[in-house]
């Protein structure tokens, strides 16, 4: 009973409605929604933080496919059982975001940590908020996190945030700058995050054919575009 309720509530958030058997429902990190949100057709996406992913599966959410944004939930799910054998579909790297037009005129890294600077990052719990904190150790930039004024649960909150002009900078994807939406620079090669993006079948999907068809589709032309089309990389 509790995973038919689970189900239920994956699939009203991703706006799917009719016969639970009608397509592979694919639970999906949030930075990458730009680029799959609607991009394939009959999939049913739910895009979550990596970690509210991986508790899903664990919870027996009835779900076909994962992708997530940090390698080594996906080789835990792989060694319990959970999943089939991960594979790498996409890369990523960090960047400092800032609202449109660059108001502050932040253009360095290290200003972040200037007195009176409103930063937001995402939590450490998620996979962004971990990638972040070994960026700034790297730079030996830890006081940046005496300005943060909101930690996100999802990497899409950031963007939020700093779309919205509720914070000076903050630090995303090198993805989320291609939407537009936010100004901002990538962090330097040295202190550089190498985010993968990892994606596997659920050991017991019940729409076994049509979520390796999904997988299949995205690591070929058409999903590799949808993909590169949005700031990330490919293998």
């Amino acid at each position: 009973m509790f995973a038919s309720m689970l189900v239920l509530g994956v699939l009203a958030l991703a706006g799917c409605g009719g016969d639970v058997g009608s397509g592979p429902v694919a639970l999906i990190a949030s930075s990458l929604r730009p680029a799959l949100d609607g991009a394939y057709p009959d999939l049913r996406t739910s895009f979550e933080s990596s970690g509210a992913i991986a508790a899903k599966v664990r919870q027996g959410v009835d779900v076909d496919i994962v992708l997530v944004a940090d390698p080594k939930i996906a080789s835990d799910l792989a060694r319990d059982g959970l999943i089939e054998p991960p594979v790498t579909v996409a890369g990523n790297g960090l960047a400092v975001l800032v609202p449109t037009g660059n108001p502050q005129k932040i253009t360095s890294l290290d200003q972040l940590a200037r007195p009176g600077r409103r930063i937001v990052v995402a939590a450490e719990r998620v996979p962004l908020g971990a990638y972040t904190r070994t960026a700034l150790r790297r730079a030996g930039a830890e006081d940046v996190l005496r300005n943060v004024v909101t930690e996100e649960p999802e990497a899409s909150g950031v963007v939020a945030k700093v779309t919205q002009g509720e914070v000076d900078a903050g630090i995303g994807y090198i993805s989320d700058l291609a939407s537009g939406r936010v100004d901002g620079f990538a962090l330097a090669p040295d202190i550089q995050v190498d985010v993968r993006y990892d994606v596997a079948l659920i050991t017991t999907s019940t729409r076994r054919g049509a979520a390796t068809a999904f997988v299949a589709w995205l690591r070929g032309p058409d999903g590799h575009g949808a993909l590169t089309r949005e700031g990330f990389t490919v293998p």
